[in-house]
């Protein structure tokens, strides 16, 4: 590369490059954040948030927490009740499916409502 010019390589298999390409890198490690340094961030970052609010945040993010920021601070994050109380009504019979969705289409675009469908459904795969 010319002069001043840095290039950030991602491995999840270093040993499986080229020699020469590993001859020429400097090798770092980033370790996985824990739950626990997710929550102290997110405590630091956001003081007045209740308890609550932040875990969940931090386990829809899987422990990111400037993703979880990033979530908390969308506006498909503020949804979620109304979810809910959709996906309720269509369930038990009180709303047709054609009525949430376009309700839905008219609040969220399609990415923000599959992020929200995403983060609501997942857990309870589990």
């Amino acid at each position: 590369p010319a002069e001043n010019v840095l290039i950030l390589l991602i491995s999840y298999s270093p040993s499986q490059l080229l020699p020469m390409i590993r001859s020429r890198l400097q090798a770092f490690s980033v370790s996985h954040v824990t739950p626990v340094q997710s929550m102290q961030a997110m405590q630091q970052l956001l003081p007045n948030t209740d308890t609550a609010t932040l875990q969940q945040v931090s386990e829809l993010s899987g422990y990111a927490p400037f993703l979880a920021l990033q979530m908390l601070h969308s506006e498909w994050y503020q949804h979620r009740q109304t979810w809910i109380d959709s996906f309720q009504a269509v369930r038990s019979g009180q709303r047709m499916p054609v009525q949430a969705s376009n309700y839905w289409q008219k609040t969220l675009t399609l990415t923000d409502f599959l992020y929200l469908s995403q983060a609501l459904l997942v857990p309870l795969a589990v």
